[in-house]
C-alpha cells in the first residue's frame, strides 16, 4: 500500500505539472533557441579581454590567470611593451592569450586573480563547436575592438545570442562590495571601453540594511537576555553562561560593523580567557555554600532607584533632543576600513611597531621577575 502511494502522489506532480503547462500557466518549458533564458547578474559565462576607454589594452602578461585555473586551460606569453606605440599600460602587455573552452570549468578564479580587471566573465554559454581546434579561443577572438564591443568566433550562430557578450562581469561583481547600502550607485570597477557597467542594484530596500538590522535586534536580544540573566540569576555558574551569552553576542554585533579585531579579541579574551577564570573561581569558592544576604547598607536600595531614575531621566532627555538616524560602522566608499585585522595589523606592526615591540619587551620583562620572585624566595637573615 506504501508503494501504491508514493506511485500516486508521483503521479500527481507530474500531472499537475503538465496540466499547468497546457494552460499556459507556471509553464516550465523555454522555447529555445527562439527565446534565451535571462542570465543572473553574476552568471560566469564565456570570458573577454577589456580595454581602458582610450583603447589600450588591459592585460599586463603577468599570467597570474594561468597560474590561477585549477582545470589550466589558460596559455598566457607577455611581451615588451613599445615606447613609441605602447599597447597596454605597463612595462608588458598580453602578447598570446588562449582559453581552451572544452577545459574550462568556469570558476572565474582567473577573473579573481587579475590585478587590471582585463579578464571578466559575460553572459554567454552557448559555444557548441564541431571541431576540437574552434573551442580554443585565442586572443584575436577574446579582446574587445577599441570602441568596446566584443568579437565571437564565428559571425553568425542561431543558437547564441551575441547580446550577452556585452553584458555581466561575473566575479568581478562577486568580489565587488555588493549588499551594502553605502555603495548603492558607486561603481566598484575600473572603467573600461564600450558599454559602461552599471553598479549592483537592489541593495536598498530589503538589502543588507535589513539584514544588519534583523541581525542587530536578534543578537542585541540576545545580549539582553545574557545581562538580565547576571542579574536574576541564583545559580552563579548560570549568571556567568549569561555573561558568556552577553560577550558572544557583542562579538557578533562587532563583526557586523567590520570590527573583526574586537570581535576576535572579545571571543577569546573575555569570553574564553576572563570567563574560564571566572569559573575557575566560582568552583573555588563552592557554589552551595549559603550566602549572607542581611543588607550592610540600609539605604541602597533607596539610593540606587534615584540613581536609575535620574539615568533615565538624562536617557530620554538626550533622545528626544536630537534627531537620530540609523549609523553603520561600515565605512564609506573611497573609505580605508578601521576595524578589520587588517587595518589593525598594517597599523600595529607599520608606524607603531617600535612601542608594540617596546610594550612586548617589557612584558617579558615583567613575566621573567614574576617568576624569578616566585621562584627564588627571600631569605632573611638570622638575629644572633
Amino acid at each position: 500500500m506504501g508503494m501504491i502511494s508514493e506511485f500516486v502522489k508521483g503521479l500527481k506532480v507530474t500531472l499537475g505539472i503538465g496540466a499547468r503547462t497546457v494552460f499556459k500557466d507556471g509553464l516550465v518549458t523555454e522555447q529555445y533557441p527562439k527565446e534565451f533564458r535571462t542570465k543572473p547578474q553574476r552568471f560566469h559565462g564565456r570570458h573577454q579581454l577589456n580595454r581602458y576607454p582610450d583603447g589600450i589594452e588591459k592585460c599586463i602578461g603577468c599570467e597570474l590567470c594561468a597560474g590561477a585555473c585549477p582545470a589550466h586551460c589558460i596559455y598566457v606569453r607577455g611581451s615588451e611593451n613599445s615606447p613609441d606605440a605602447p599597447v597596454g599600460p605597463g612595462e608588458r602587455y598580453g602578447f598570446v592569450y588562449d582559453i581552451n573552452m572544452l577545459r574550462c570549468i568556469f570558476c572565474g578564479l582567473c577573473v579573481e586573480a587579475c590585478p587590471t580587471e582585463a579578464i571578466t566573465m559575460t553572459h554567454l554559454f552557448e559555444m557548441s563547436v564541431t571541431e576540437r581546434q574552434d573551442a580554443i579561443y585565442t586572443k584575436k577572438e577574446l579582446l574587445v575592438n577599441e570602441d568596446g564591443s566584443p568579437n565571437h568566433m564565428f559571425d553568425d550562430d542561431p543558437l547564441a545570442n551575441y547580446d550577452e557578450l556585452a553584458e555581466g562581469d561575473g566575479w568581478m561583481r562577486a568580489t565587488a562590495p555588493a549588499g551594502r547600502v553605502a555603495y548603492e550607485g558607486v561603481v566598484a570597477w575600473t572603467p573600461r571601453a564600450g558599454k559602461a557597467r552599471e553598479p549592483e542594484k537592489g541593495q536598498s530596500g530589503g538589502g543588507a540594511d535589513m539584514t544588519e538590522l534583523i541581525l542587530f535586534f536578534l543578537f542585541g536580544a540576545l545580549a539582553l537576555v545574557g545581562a538580565l540573566s547576571v542579574v536574576f540569576a541564583k545559580n552563579p555558574v548560570k549568571s556567568a553562561m549569561g555573561l558568556i551569552l552577553t560577550l558572544l553576542s557583542l562579538a557578533v554585533l562587532y563583526v557586523v560593523h567590520l570590527a573583526h579585531f574586537v570581535a576576535a579579541v572579545q571571543v577569546m579574551v573575555y569570553a574564553g580567557a576572563v570567563m574560564t577564570l571566572f569559573l575557575f573561581v566560582i568552583m573555588l569558592i563552592g557554589i552551595d555554600r549559603s550566602e549572607d544576604l542581611t543588607e550592610q547598607l540600609p539605604t541602597q536600595r533607596l539610593l540606587v532607584f534615584l540613581l536609575g531614575l535620574a539615568l533615565l531621566g538624562v536617557v530620554i532627555a538626550v533622545v528626544a533632543g536630537n534627531n537620530w538616524s540609523w549609523v553603520t560602522g561600515i565605512p564609506k566608499p573611497g573609505e580605508a576600513p578601521i576595524g578589520t585585522a587588517e587595518a589593525i595589523g598594517a597599523g600595529l606592526f607599520g608606524g607603531w611597531v617600535l612601542p608594540f615591540e617596546a610594550t612586548s619587551l617589557l612584558l617579558i620583562v615583567a613575566a621573567v621577575g614574576a617568576i624569578a620572585l616566585a621562584y627564588f624566595p627571600s631569605r632573611k637573615k638570622e638575629r644572633p
